[in-house]
């Protein structure tokens, strides 16, 4: 079983802010979900944007660049960052694909990790790759720049200066992620909560001091449980993507055991298309455009958590794959901003949960 499963179906009789729906008609028709479709072409992921159309080693370690450095694009007034390439302006994942692009057409290639494991390769290079936007820089640059750092010593020391080295050495989805998150602690989406405890602390910032429906502890007093949650975002949708650039080299047979990869706005969505409901006080929190949870609070956990085993228990259910679920629904998020698709849900807006990290 994947280790993120197996470490998040304890919690699911347990949930307090968040409810599971077993009623998939919604998402089943707004997303054509079919477990019969071929998943690759519906994806079609080489047709999108900015990413790469070649089925090579170098979309390989294009890859594994993106997934180390793909979180947190927005500011804390809820601007996004952006970075301008070939004169457009690219925002969140595009703005990370922008930037990469960018930095190769500079010579700073991001994807190298000899390049970037040498003294050549400096914050002041990674500053030329995502340039200031309004004045503001990348959130969290420096962490970033660690990121690369490290990665790239390990794949040049430990795996013969190439990720490929990796990714072919292994035949099993779900074992390829296990050696992602046991090489490379970025990676390592894992936290340690206590129900009763975390709640109390569940937030950090909440101007509108909704955090207090969190504090009342008498549905909470008798439950004072601690469990290790594991989600792996970042290292899943590494695996889950090298299948769709490249089926063929990469048509691992337990891509079924991939899960949802829980973010911002994956569980924005399932609230939307009714798979997961949140309690009133969670709303409430949501509707807080200012509001901060705490990276690793179990209120953050729940959020995740409650999102991946709705998604599992809709494949068990449909015989559909967790990850497809998860790129059709990124994919009509990105439709619905972009205003190619009308909102199907009667203006009721719940926001994404704001944390500030580097898990995604």
């Amino acid at each position: 079983m994947n280790p993120v499963i197996e470490s998040l179906l304890p919690l699911e009789d347990k949930l307090k802010f968040v409810s599971i729906s077993s009623d998939y008609e919604s998402i089943i028709t707004n997303l054509k979900l079919d477990p019969n479709t071929d998943d690759v072409a519906q994806i079609n992921w080489h047709n999108q944007l900015l990413n790469p159309r070649e089925t090579c080693d170098a979309t390989t370690r294009w890859l594994f660049t993106v997934s180390s450095l793909n979180f947190c694009f927005w500011q804390l007034d809820n601007t996004a960052y952006c970075v301008q390439y070939n004169n457009q302006l690219y925002s969140g994942y595009w703005a990370l694909c922008a930037a990469i692009s960018l930095g190769q057409s500079l010579g700073i290639d991001l994807t190298n990790a000899e390049y970037v494991n040498s003294d050549h390769f400096t914050i002041d290079e990674l500053k030329l790759c995502f340039p200031d936007y309004n004045n503001r820089p990348v959130p969290l640059l420096k962490r970033r720049f660690e990121i690369l750092k490290e990665s790239s010593s390990i794949i040049v020391n430990k795996f013969g200066g190439s990720i490929v080295n990796l990714t072919d050495s292994v035949d099993s989805a779900v074992q390829l992620v296990k050696e992602v998150v046991r090489s490379f602690d970025s990676f390592k989406d894992e936290c340690d909560v206590n129900i009763q405890n975390d709640i109390k602390r569940a937030m950090v910032r909440n101007k509108s001091n909704c955090s207090s429906n969190l504090n009342n502890q008498q549905n909470y007093e008798n439950n004072k449980e601690e469990m290790h949650l594991k989600f792996y975002k970042r290292a899943q949708i590494f695996v889950a993507e090298l299948y769709h650039t490249n089926p063929e080299r990469y048509g691992f047979k337990d891509l079924d055991q991939l899960t949802l990869f829980a973010d911002y706005r994956i569980p924005q969505m399932l609230h939307r298309f009714g798979l997961i409901q949140y309690k009133q006080e969670l709303i409430a929190i949501l509707q807080d455009k200012q509001h901060l949870m705490e990276s690793g609070s179990y209120l953050e956990c729940e959020i995740r958590a409650a999102s991946i085993l709705a998604v599992y228990r809709l494949a068990q259910k449909t015989g559909i794959k967790q990850i497809t679920v998860d790129f059709l629904l990124w994919n009509k998020f990105k439709e619905i901003q972009a205003g190619s698709t009308e909102s199907y849900f009667g203006g009721i807006e719940v926001g994404m949960h704001r944390v500030v990290g580097w898990f995604y």
